[in-house]
């Protein structure tokens, strides 16, 4: 069986999930639903609007003036009350407030 249900199949595409930002492969991180990109350090997958703030602090922006390499890729699909949403863009590592979105 393909596709679907099939939990070996869901799995196996869980495993070889592939970063939005660079391509670069993706690990599987404490939360199992969200992985990281072991290129970039991008965070992929899919999260609880409840617990986002664990992620990326949605509701603050970082300040103007963070370090480069302190920056890092999320694509999220949120899951909360009104469906499925889809958030991208760049957060602060150290705070993990947003720098872009989109």
């Amino acid at each position: 069986m393909r596709g679907g249900n099939n939990p070996d199949t869901n799995t196996e595409r869980e495993i070889n999930m592939t970063c939005t930002a660079c391509n670069g492969r993706t690990r599987k991180t404490e939360d199992i639903q969200i992985r990281i990109c072991e290129d970039c350090g991008g965070l992929i997958g899919t999260v609880r609007r409840g617990d986002l703030h664990n992620h990326v602090d949605t509701r603050n922006w970082a300040n103007e003036d963070i370090e480069q390499d302190r920056v890092r890729y999320f694509d999220l699909k949120v899951l909360g009350s009104n469906g499925v949403v889809r958030i991208h863009g760049w957060y602060d590592l150290d705070t993990k407030r947003i720098v872009q979105m989109g």
